[in-house]
């Protein structure tokens, strides 16, 4: 039985979001949508703040999970943790990460996955 890609999605971000709580995160923010686009989960990882975008997949037939984020979801993530340091300034001193979290057989957590030095805070 195959499962549709929101089903699919919303399953890995369950595990991932286990994961991280397994591992010590304080989630902070699950599915922030705004038009720019959507950040997974957002969370602190000791003092970090991070972005991360979490990516499943059944099998590595068309490619890892994480080669699906591409310099186009980067850009839209960017833009996305910009807005969320702009509504929420609380945050803005805290050092952030992007981290994407791969799942397929097991779970790959890759933290620090691209940077975030184009960060525009107003």
């Amino acid at each position: 039985m195959s499962v549709n890609t929101k089903t699919l999605g919303d399953i890995g971000e369950a595990k991932a979001e286990n994961y991280l709580l397994d591992h010590g995160c304080k989630i902070i923010c699950r599915n922030y949508r705004r038009r720019f686009g959507e950040i997974d989960l957002i969370y602190f990882d000791h003092d970090t703040l991070v972005f991360a975008e979490v990516k499943s997949r059944t099998t590595n037939r068309y490619g890892k999970p994480a080669e699906a984020v591409t310099p186009h979801k980067v850009r839209k993530i960017l833009t996305t943790a910009t807005q969320f340091l702009q509504e929420h300034p609380c945050y803005q001193t805290a050092p952030v990460r992007f981290d994407i979290i791969s799942i397929s057989k097991q779970i790959s957590w890759m933290k620090n996955s691209f940077n975030g030095e184009s960060l525009i805070l107003g």
